[in-house]
């Protein structure tokens, strides 16, 4: 049994290369996604030693030849190169470094696998408007107990260095969290992925009563002594505190309007990159990111599905493009001999018009010599009748329609043994 170890790429799960794999019982593994940096033995070992090579070689090559590297000398020179890094001991050392053999989970750590500061989010979170220091400090202590739930760290004992870093706000966390996760905004602590279908709970605020001061007739009588005094200036503080609550109150719910406006304006963009991700995923099996045995009987079957559909949807493709090129190709033909039925019968007709103009000034010419016309009318005949069009492109719109000629020639051809007479021909007869 042999090992082979690639990326998700789609080229490294065809359907002829896993059925190469399983018939020579190779187990093709994935790698997760964004991690090849760490588990990929040739991104860990080789690559670097190949780049080093790479370049002494180069420059020993321009140096001697006085050559640039071309087409034509490249591979002798990356060759030397790849001999001197895929050695079988840099091959073991890459197995070894990546912890695949010998076989070693901790050489994979969490810092090697943690988000770049250049796309990592900001644990703290981001609204319009700052939260309280209190809050946000509340907010930021479930946030991190969550995290050591996550890492399957929760039990912690009273000598670690977490039970050391964080004795206060540990109990409180814990207790607020699981709290948290038996209500509806539970997605939130239970590691579930955020999608656009998580809504916050509905917070329903209290308007606040109208700022104005009660029994402030108190206030305008003059206090009698020391005790009446004391119980004024209770009342204005009171008033104070009053419309300071008020006032606090009004700036917290303006907060919530702005902080829903925010998140809502979130929720839509996620949910347009959520449709986003369907579309590009679309027709990729290993979408998820996830490790997989690749000449597994679960995948291959997908992989032979999918193999299947894609055939099936490219025959029907091909189908639809011959049976355009076909239409496409009588049509043509349609068009050409209807373009020449045409241009015979307006041939005729011109023939006819003139032969008729003849006879009309023969007429005209009798009726003043006071005989009879030498010939009789001339008599232009039945046109060509349209060419049938094509069965199966009957809803392709002609490019030009028809002519006076064949509109003539469709009331002309209505004449009958028993005497009637197109519109155009009873025309001609008054003249």
């Amino acid at each position: 049994m042999r090992l082979l170890l690639v990326d998700g790429h789609n080229s490294h799960y065809t359907r002829e290369f896993l059925e190469y794999a399983r018939t020579n019982q190779i187990h093709v593994l994935c790698y997760p996604a964004h991690g090849t940096h760490a588990y990929q033995g040739l991104d860990v070992v080789i690559f670097g030693a190949l780049k080093r090579h790479w370049v002494r070689e180069r420059n020993a090559f321009e140096s001697s030849t006085r050559k640039a590297v071309s087409k034509a000398n490249f591979i002798s020179i990356y060759a030397r190169a790849h001999r001197k890094t895929l050695t079988p001991e840099s091959v073991r050392a890459a197995f070894q470094k990546t912890g695949v053999y010998p076989l070693n989970p901790n050489v994979i750590t969490d810092d090697m696998m943690a988000p770049s500061l250049e796309t990592s989010y900001d644990a703290e979170g981001r609204l319009p408007l700052a939260l309280p220091s209190p809050v946000r400090a509340m907010s930021l202590a479930m946030c991190q107990y969550q995290n050591l739930q996550d890492d399957n760290a929760h039990e912690i004992t009273a000598g670690s260095s977490h039970s050391q870093a964080a004795p206060a706000w540990h109990s409180v966390a814990k207790e607020a969290v699981e709290a948290l996760a038996s209500t509806s905004a539970a997605y939130l602590v239970d590691g579930t992925p955020l999608n656009s279908s998580h809504q916050l709970p509905t917070y329903l605020p209290h308007p606040p009563t109208p700022t104005r001061k009660r029994k402030h007739a108190l206030l305008d009588e003059k206090p009698d002594n020391e005790k009446e005094r004391a119980y004024q200036d209770a009342l204005l503080e009171a008033y104070a505190r009053e419309a300071q609550y008020k006032s606090a109150l009004v700036g917290s719910q303006a907060t919530l309007v702005l902080q829903g406006m925010y998140v809502e304006r979130v929720t839509k963009e996620l949910a347009n990159h959520e449709e986003k991700q369907k579309k590009k995923k679309k027709g990729q099996l290993n979408g998820d990111g996830l490790p997989k045995l690749l000449t597994g009987d679960e995948f291959y079957n997908r992989v032979v599905d999918h193999h299947t559909t894609m055939a099936e949807q490219e025959a029907t493709r091909e189908t639809r493009r011959k049976q355009r090129d076909e239409r496409s190709g009588l049509l043509s033909v349609w068009k050409e001999e209807e373009q020449a039925r045409r241009e015979r019968n307006e041939s005729r007709w011109k023939a006819y018009q003139e032969e008729l103009q003849l006879w009309k000034d023969e007429r005209d010419q009798a009726k003043m010599e006071k005989r009879r016309p030498r010939w009789g009318k001339p008599k232009r005949g039945k046109l060509e009748p349209p060419v049938a069009k094509p069965v199966g492109i009957s809803g392709v719109a002609e490019e030009e329609g028809e002519n006076v000629v064949d509109k003539e020639d469709d009331d002309d051809d209505d004449q009958s043994d028993d005497g009637c007479k197109s519109a155009i021909a009873m025309e001609f007869d008054k003249h």
